[in-house]
């Protein structure tokens, strides 16, 4: 199940993530957390998902703002969102992979 939740939040996530209210973000701030957080924690329940849901949110993010820089996150956020197909790159797909793993 955990798996699961690995390959349904991250696509949903990212997407959802960097429109942090009404104009664009330039950095990691309280509106991205904020949007990172609710979206990855509505998309973990939805598909009936661990408890632990909320400390994997947060890592998830941590790890993203302690290890990818703001602009390298938007740019793939953005070409997730032109693109729902595009490669993620292996230092984001780690980030979540390592939070699941630490909350088993």
């Amino acid at each position: 199940m955990k798996k699961r939740l690995s390959l349904t939040l991250i696509p949903f996530i990212l997407v959802v993530s960097a429109c942090a209210g009404s104009g664009a973000p330039s950095d990691y701030d309280a509106a991205v957390r904020d949007n990172f957080i609710e979206a990855c924690t509505a998309q973990g329940e939805a598909s009936n998902d661990p408890a632990e849901l909320p400390a994997i949110c947060e890592c998830s993010y941590e790890g993203l703002v302690n290890t990818v820089p703001y602009d390298t996150f938007k740019e793939f956020d953005d070409s997730l969102r032109d693109d729902p197909n595009t490669a993620f790159p292996e230092a984001i797909s780690s980030i979540f992979a390592n939070c699941l793993r630490d909350s088993l």
